[in-house]
This record gives structure tokens, C-alpha cells and sequence, in this order.
């Protein structure tokens, strides 16, 4: 049976600039960074204390990920506002506001690559 998703992949032009926007200006930790093959690494990053992690994949060793857009994975806050502006003082790029939705609240910024994620906060939270 499975038991969790272990890990998701995003493609990026750059591990090392990946890397530092991941770490430095979201806040996540650096779970793992070794060599894999002969020009690439194994780079996996997550928010603190959680069990899936991100992999920070050179674009061209899979040509089928799509760079610079939406990319559908969608990460959580207890509070958007104070998240928002937080993320927006260490540099990320918004690309919707802070606003609320019947379902909660929703926001979307962009990583180094232009890859877009969306922002929640659930209303009861």
C-alpha cells in the first residue's frame, strides 16, 4: 500500500540559483545535495518538519517538465498576509495577491525560474 508522496520534481535552469531561492528566500531546508551521473545532482529541499520533499531538477535532464508556469503544487500557511509579506521582503515575486476565496485564502509567486506556485491559507485555520 502506499503510504506518501516521498517527493515531486520541478525543473530549473540552475541547481546553485535554485538552491539559494529555495533555502534563503522561502525558508526551506536543504534535506539532500549529492552528485547523480555525470553532470548532475540530487537536490532535495522541503519546509521544515515536512515529509515530502522538492527536487530541484536540471530542466534538461527531462525535457518533458515544463519551466515557467504553473506547475500545480500548492503549499500551505497558517497566515497568508504574514507569510506574503515575509517572502515578498526576502525578494519573491508575487504574481496574484493575498485574497480571499470561499474555499480560503489564496496567493501565487514565482520561483527563479518562473515556475508558479499557488499560496494557501484554509479559513478555520
Amino acid at each position: 500500500m502506499i503510504t506518501k508522496v516521498g517527493a515531486v520534481c520541478v525543473a530549473v535552469s540552475n541547481q546553485d540559483e535554485a538552491l539559494d531561492f529555495y533555502v534563503n528566500k522561502l525558508g526551506f531546508e536543504k534535506r539532500s545535495d549529492v552528485p547523480m551521473g555525470d553532470d548532475g545532482r540530487w537536490i532535495e529541499v522541503a519546509p521544515a518538519g515536512a515529509a515530502t520533499t522538492i527536487v530541484l531538477e536540471k530542466n534538461q535532464n527531462n525535457p518533458g517538465q515544463r519551466m515557467g508556469t504553473f506547475i500545480g503544487f500548492i503549499v500551505h500557511t497558517r497566515d497568508i498576509q504574514a507569510t506574503c509579506s515575509e517572502l515578498k521582503d526576502r525578494g519573491v515575486r508575487f504574481t496574484a495577491e493575498p485574497k480571499q476565496e470561499f474555499w480560503g485564502y489564496w496567493a501565487q509567486f514565482v520561483d527563479q525560474d518562473n515556475n508558479e506556485y499557488g499560496l494557501f491559507e484554509n479559513k478555520e485555520s
